[in-house]
């Protein structure tokens, strides 16, 4: 069991809020969730903070910083709303023998333990997998949960979740943009339990039963009846070539192009996780997408050496536009 302040992580729309959710629901579990993004990334950095000002600078910025909590961008809130510490009497609990953002950050988060009457903090963060050893040389007890859903679902929910009837269109919200993240996102997460097979454990996303069966491998964790299942089976689900739409419809939601590159790309992962599949892959067009093929490729070499910079390397490609004037001249016209 997990003994040590979390982050559940793992590539986007894989089920992060609802098993803080759960938590949170949780009487018997020692972890108190924050229900907005930690944002370790941003404000964990090892910086030095010099005298008490900044120390009030840092935690009156990482309190107050609002965060989106609904799906179209209309609710935020901010981390100090879920605190019955007011922020003086925060800055008066920390200890004065702090002297990096990071450790200050640890204990923020502490204090918001200590106020839900919990023994450790809990946040969710997009991909902390790639930076999660950076923060843990800092925070030693700090354990990661990495979530996987089936990739079909993820990506599906990725397209519409905020833009619901209409397909995004935004760039960073591509299905090969996304799958290559949640590509590299499975590589660094097998990396990191092999690093720390104490520290970092996956849980699948895939139904309220081996949600609960996952979890409860590192976290001890009951069976909350107040718990509406149908939190977890939710939007998206996947079957027969159709996804479950917010209208309560079975729908083809992306075509079976889509489908394949997801199936092709993601079955190894899937099968050497034995991934528990709500429906088996189909492989119903095995065209070779020789442009994707390529470039994860290369991420994926990269991301042995650097993981950051394989995934800007994914910026660049499919979101900056600098991929307008480099990879038109070397790669072939071909659409995806």
């Amino acid at each position: 069991m997990f003994n040590g302040p979390m982050i559940i992580g793992g590539p986007s729309r894989c089920g992060k809020t609802t098993l803080l959710k759960i938590l949170n629901n949780e009487k018997q579990t020692k972890f108190a969730g924050l229900p907005v993004e930690g944002l370790l990334k941003i404000y964990a950095r090892n910086k030095k903070l010099h005298s008490t000002k900044e120390k009030k600078l840092f935690i009156n910025e990482y309190l107050k910083r609002q965060r989106n909590i609904s799906e179209i961008k209309s609710e935020v809130a901010r981390p100090i709303d879920y605190f019955k510490s007011t922020i003086p009497e925060v800055l008066a609990k920390i200890p004065k023998n702090i002297f990096t953002d990071t450790e200050l950050l640890n204990n923020i988060l502490k204090i918001y333990s200590q106020d839900m009457k919990k023994e450790y903090w809990c946040v969710c963060d997009t991909h902390p997998e790639f930076y999660f050893e950076k923060i843990k040389k800092y925070i030693s007890n700090l354990k990661l949960i990495v979530l996987i859903r089936d990739p079909r679902e993820a990506l599906c929910a990725g397209l519409y979740w905020r833009t619901f009837p209409n397909r995004s269109k935004s760039k960073s919200d591509s299905i090969p943009y996304r799958l290559s993240l949640w590509i590299l996102s499975i590589e660094k997460s097998l990396d990191l339990i092999r690093k720390f097979p104490n520290d970092v454990g996956i849980v699948f996303f895939n139904s309220k039963n081996n949600l609960y069966h996952s979890i409860s491998d590192y976290i001890e964790i009951g069976n909350n009846e107040n718990f509406n299942s149908a939190e977890i089976n939710k939007f998206f689900s996947y079957k027969r070539n159709k996804f479950l739409s917010p209208d309560g419809k079975w729908e083809s939601l992306i075509n079976s192009q889509e489908l394949s590159l997801i199936e092709k790309f993601s079955i190894n992962y899937l099968n050497k996780l034995e991934f528990p599949f709500s429906e088996k892959y189909s492989f119903s067009n095995n065209r070779i997408n020789f442009k994707f093929t390529l470039i994860i490729n290369i991420c994926k070499y990269l991301s042995k050496y650097s993981f950051p910079f394989a995934k800007s390397l994914l910026d660049w490609y499919y979101v900056f536009p600098i991929k307008k004037f480099i990879y038109s001249n070397f790669l072939s016209k071909s659409r995806f």
